[in-house]
């Protein structure tokens, strides 16, 4: 298979199913995850402060942006509960993810940089800010609401 290793006007890649055999230079950089749909669209999140309509569901950074990326391997192995590789993993179990999607659709993309702390902070930052926390109750109501449809035939 062939990966578009290509990036947008703003210097991030495109996105990529974790996964699907991507390779990159040995560089520092940011990322993000998100959860997609089978078909490729964006899950939407419920967060404190309104839904994230992109799915994202981890920002993160590394020196060496390869290593770090390998890693997110392992949260779409079966025997989750035992990787402690990943922070995404520990978020994944805490807030329960699964409850909106399958691991095995989390998409990612990256943006090589050299002040990648600097901008990991950044981008938590604003993103804390747009949309505050997830929230477990929330999320709890979603599935309240899709068992209900579930029992009513709703699909």
């Amino acid at each position: 298979m062939s990966v578009d290793l290509s990036q947008t006007n703003d210097g991030w890649s495109v996105w990529h199913r974790i996964g699907d055999g991507y390779t990159m230079a040995p560089e520092p950089g940011v990322y993000v995850v998100r959860l997609t749909t089978a078909k490729g669209s964006p899950v939407a999140i419920p967060r404190a402060i309104g839904v994230d309509q992109d799915g994202i569901v981890y920002i993160g950074e590394s020196t060496c942006l390869p290593n770090r990326l390998g890693r997110l391997l392992w949260i779409t192995d079966d025997d989750i509960a035992t990787r402690q590789h990943h922070s995404l993993i520990a978020a994944w179990i805490c807030y329960g993810l699964e409850r909106l999607g399958e691991r095995s659709l989390l998409e990612v993309r990256w943006r090589f940089c050299i002040d990648h702390k600097l901008q990991e902070c950044q981008m938590i930052g604003d993103y804390k800010k747009r949309y505050g926390v997830f929230r477990l109750e929330t999320a709890t109501q979603a599935d309240e609401t899709l068992d209900s449809q579930a029992d009513l035939g709703v699909e």
